[in-house]
C-alpha cells in the first residue's frame, strides 16, 4: 500500500493527545507534516507527545483548547497558522460521550456532547479555510459531509437528506 507524503503540510488534530488522536497525529508527522493538537485536561500526554515527534525529527505544537468552545477552537487555529505560517489538514477528533438515562441527563450535558461532537466540527473547518483562503485565492467548491446515515449498507446510494426522511 502506498502512502501519501505529507511532507511541507500543517496539520490540526483536535483531541490530539492521547487515544486515536494521538495515533493520528503521530502518523501525519511520521508521514511529514507538521502538526498542531489540542487537548482539554492531558498537559503531560500532550507534552509527551511533542517530545516524541521531535525526537523522531518532526514539528508538533500542543495547544490546550476546550473543543466546546468556537472561541478556543478558533484561537488554536490562529496559533497553528502562526507557528507554522498555515494550516492544510483539519482534523475533528475530539469527541465525548456523557451517559445516563432520560430522567438523569441534563440538558447541559446533552448542550455540551452536541457542542463537541458535532458544532466542534462545523467551527473547526470553518475557521481553517477562512484562515486559509486570503493567501490562495481558493474558493471552496460544494462539498458534503458523510454521515453515517449515508454510509450505512442499506443507504449507500446518493440520497439527500430530504429522500432519507421521507
Amino acid at each position: 500500500m502506498q502512502t501519501k507524503s505529507f511532507k511541507g503540510k500543517v496539520a490540526l488534530v483536535t483531541g490530539g493527545s492521547r487515544g486515536i488522536g494521538a495515533g493520528i497525529v503521530r502518523r501525519l508527522a511520521a508521514d511529514g507534516a507538521s502538526v498542531a493538537f489540542t487537548y482539554s485536561s492531558s498537559p503531560e500526554k500532550a507534552l509527551e507527545l511533542v517530545r516524541e515527534i521531535e525526537f523522531a525529527g518532526g514539528k508538533a505544537l500542543s495547544l490546550k483548547a476546550d473543543s466546546g468552545s468556537a472561541e478556543e477552537l478558533r484561537a488554536a487555529v490562529a496559533r497553528t497558522t502562526e507557528a507554522f505560517g498555515t494550516l492544510d489538514i483539519f482534523v475533528s477528533n475530539a469527541g465525548i460521550l456523557t451517559r445516563g438515562t432520560i430522567d438523569t441527563y441534563t440538558l447541559e450535558d446533552f448542550d455540551r456532547m452536541v457542542a463537541i461532537n458535532v458544532r466542534a466540527a462545523f467551527v473547526g473547518m470553518r475557521t481553517s479555510l477562512r484562515a486559509r483562503l486570503p493567501e490562495s485565492g481558493w474558493r471552496p467548491k460544494p462539498a458534503r459531509v458523510a454521515t453515517p446515515f449515508e454510509i450505512s449498507p442499506p443507504l449507500r446510494q446518493e440520497r439527500t437528506w430530504h429522500q432519507i426522511a421521507e
